[in-house]
């Protein structure tokens, strides 16, 4: 879940959380916490992670963020993944 502290994160995060599914979310390093608590499992900075060099075979990819971004999702997602 990329941008896991803006309006459609919360309740993706927590929506994933809730149906038992690892989540991984990025966003600033100061929503870290507020998004661990919302129920991600794992928590990357997007100031100082390169997401596509820390996750791989994920199932879906919910992006709020666009850009860049967008385009480095798709190398993250398993083969019959879903963005």
């Amino acid at each position: 879940m990329h941008g896991g502290a803006g309006g459609v994160g919360v309740y993706a995060v927590q929506l994933a959380a809730v149906l038992g599914r690892q989540v991984t979310a990025t966003g600033s390093a100061r929503d870290a916490d507020f998004v661990r608590g919302l129920g991600a499992t794992d928590f990357l900075s997007a100031e100082a992670d390169r997401f596509e060099d820390a996750i791989n075979g994920v199932d879906v990819v919910i992006g709020t963020v666009g850009g860049a971004v967008t385009e480095r999702s798709y190398a993250v997602l398993r083969r019959a993944g879903v963005w």
